[in-house]
């Protein structure tokens, strides 16, 4: 049986639902904070990473999460198509997802990337990496009553890790925003690491923080709001939209481009 990965943090019909791709440790926990300041009615999702909890294997490829969760997806109503948003490195799984998710016929109405750069320059992953892995463990040291729902973090890490090192970025010409800290805005617009030429044209950027850390506390809302402004457009451009019957989504069967 296929464990879940995705919780529900509110759920609606009015607006376009979110999907929240994790970061390195593969929890909820961006998902969770951004849910406390969106408005009442926005539909919220958030995904974990296989095997955070320790009951199976990590995923070591951006593709194989994307799959995983597209299956997910496909199992929430979202006749008008669906808005994601891939937080650090979950970014890479936001990209693969939104593609596989076209081609079983479920619109994605906008992709934002919060603070994710295309790739990082050489030793500076192993070095994030070693970091995650020892707050990951410290955390079980510090708050052993959350070994039973993170036992696997320091495998995720790693797993995530290997993922990263071997992912090749895809081009993609859907509509994006990049929510930036300060901090990474350099290398999110580096010319060989950042996402220039990768994006469409009209990819929009936005400095909203001057560290990653401001950016998950003091300027939370100021995401919330960007992110919210845009499902309050799309839910009300609905109307005009011709509706995603589910019984003709295609199953999740479309193959992402082997560089993933």
């Amino acid at each position: 049986m296929t464990i879940s990965c995705l919780t529900a943090f509110r759920t609606g019909k009015d607006r376009p639902p979110l999907f929240v791709t994790p970061g390195m440790h593969g929890d909820t926990t961006f998902a969770a904070l951004l849910a406390r300041h969106l408005p009442a009615d926005q539909p919220i999702y958030g995904f974990s990473a296989p095997g955070l909890d320790g009951r199976e294997p990590p995923l070591d490829t951006m593709g194989g999460l994307a799959r995983r969760y597209a299956a997910e997806v496909l199992q929430v109503p979202a006749p008008h198509g669906v808005i994601l948003v891939g937080f650090c490195a979950g970014g890479h799984i936001a990209i693969p997802l939104s593609l596989l998710l076209a081609k079983c016929g479920v619109p994605v109405r906008h992709l934002f990337l919060i603070d994710t750069p295309r790739k990082m320059p050489p030793g500076q992953l192993e070095q994030l990496a070693d970091e995650q892995v020892a707050i990951a463990a410290r955390r079980l040291v510090t708050h052993p009553e959350l070994t039973r729902h993170f036992s696997g973090g320091a495998a995720i890490v790693r797993a995530y890790t290997d993922a990263l090192m071997r992912h090749r970025s895809e081009r993609y010409r859907g509509d994006v925003t990049i929510l930036a800290s300060g901090e990474w805005r350099p290398l999110i617009v580096n010319e060989d690491f950042g996402w220039p030429g990768w994006l469409a044209a009209n990819t929009r950027i936005r400095t909203v923080a001057p560290t990653r850390e401001d950016l998950l506390t003091a300027g939370l809302p100021e995401v919330a709001q960007i992110i919210a402004d845009f499902a309050t457009e799309a839910s009300k451009e609905r109307a005009t939209r011709r509706p995603i019957k589910p019984g003709k989504l295609k199953p999740v069967t479309a193959n992402l481009p082997s560089r993933s």
